[in-house]
């Protein structure tokens, strides 16, 4: 998965690269060893189990839907439980790197975020998949998540759904302000979130991630490659060329808002679940958020107060505002890869599962 993405176009630093370099990631690994995979066959005839499938919470009820499409398909041969995992992805890795540095094989199946087949392959903790995961199947997927689920010339990883930043704005209320298109500059939306919050008392011009974990990092990016800032040289990844005029205008902008009084000073606390709860509860302006909450505006059981009926003509979404006008947007790319746990002893069904869920009826 690249690091960003400005309308299509990709850097050369991949997002793993620069994790590991800054010591984020693991480096300096081999490959998973042969083990219990050596010689697999992907074969589950006359086969039966019970297997268990993570990842965060199903605010939608789909991934439900779809375990038990698969259950009732397979007439009790295999049995796939969806066990919900915290929202907090960095609560979700330290659950399951506890469990694999215990050699547990509660999980079978894990949905795994972009950064992670690096991390647990290098500790041989996943499978490596190239027996079952072909070149040929591999050539039907896009290169960026592909490439996120690689790892020192193994393939660890099997492409569910990608993510990027995005900026949500209230079209309502700025249509009532006199605006009628979104910001394209940090300088614009603190104005127009000045002149709307004014106008419908809402207390927030803009809310984001900026607490102390990946999310804030991915932030940080974002307002730093906007500004045409980068954290390393891209042609040597070893090099930090964070400390230019570039970068510390993108992080000012971030600053500024919340000098200025349009983003809250508790900012810097919020993960995905602050902000999107205050953008929900019609407390702000704009929200830098991922594509999730497409469904969740519409979703009272998710917290949301729009209406369902009316909540997309009311709300509309954007680019990742950037600090001189006509220069490219770039937003931080994530997504989510299924992964198979090595100590697993149930392979065979964990990877029809996979197989299922990835197949195009599913997709």
């Amino acid at each position: 998965m690249t690091a960003r993405s400005g309308n299509g176009r990709s850097r050369a630093v991949t997002r793993r690269k620069f994790l590991k370099t800054t010591g984020a990631g693991v480096a300096g690994a081999t490959l998973l060893g042969t083990g219990a995979c050596a010689g697999f066959t992907p074969s589950v005839e006359g086969s039966a189990g019970s297997i268990i499938f993570t990842h965060g919470p199903d605010d939608t009820g789909n991934k439900a839907k779809l375990v038990d499409r698969f259950n009732k398909q397979q007439n009790g041969r295999i049995v796939v439980e969806f066990r919900e995992m915290p929202a907090d992805t960095g609560q979700y890795f330290d659950k399951m790197r506890t469990e694999f540095q215990a050699g547990g094989a509660t999980t079978d199946v894990i949905g795994g975020d972009v950064i992670w087949p690096a991390q647990f392959a290098s500790n041989d903790w996943i499978m490596e998949l190239s027996e079952l995961f072909t070149e040929e199947m591999q050539a039907n997927y896009l290169s960026g998540p592909l490439d996120s689920g690689k790892y020192q010339g193994g393939i660890y990883g099997v492409p569910w759904y990608a993510d990027a930043g995005m900026l949500w704005y209230r079209r309502d209320l700025m249509q009532k302000s006199g605006f009628d298109k979104p910001p394209e500059t940090w300088d614009e939306l603190m104005s127009i979130a000045a002149k709307v919050q004014k106008d419908s008392g809402l207390p927030y011009g803009y809310v984001g991630q900026g607490s102390e974990y990946e999310g804030g990092v991915t932030n940080g990016c974002e307002f730093v490659w906007n500004a045409g800032g980068e954290f390393l040289d891209p042609d040597d990844p070893t090099k930090v060329i964070l400390d230019s005029e570039e970068s510390r205008a993108g992080l000012g902008s971030e600053a500024e808002l919340v000098a200025e009084g349009i983003a809250p000073l508790a900012m810097a606390t919020y993960k995905e679940t602050e902000s999107l709860a205050a953008f929900m509860n019609q407390d702000a302006v704009f929200l830098r958020n991922w594509p999730y909450t497409y469904a969740s505006l519409a979703d009272p059981a998710a917290g949301s107060t729009f209406n369902p009926k009316t909540v997309y003509d009311q709300v509309g979404v954007a680019p990742i505002p950037v600090n001189e006008k006509g220069t490219k947007s770039y937003r931080c790319l994530g997504g989510w890869s299924f992964l198979i746990n090595n100590f697993s002893t149930k392979k065979e069904q964990a990877w029809e599962f996979i197989q299922y869920m990835t197949s195009p009826e599913v997709r």
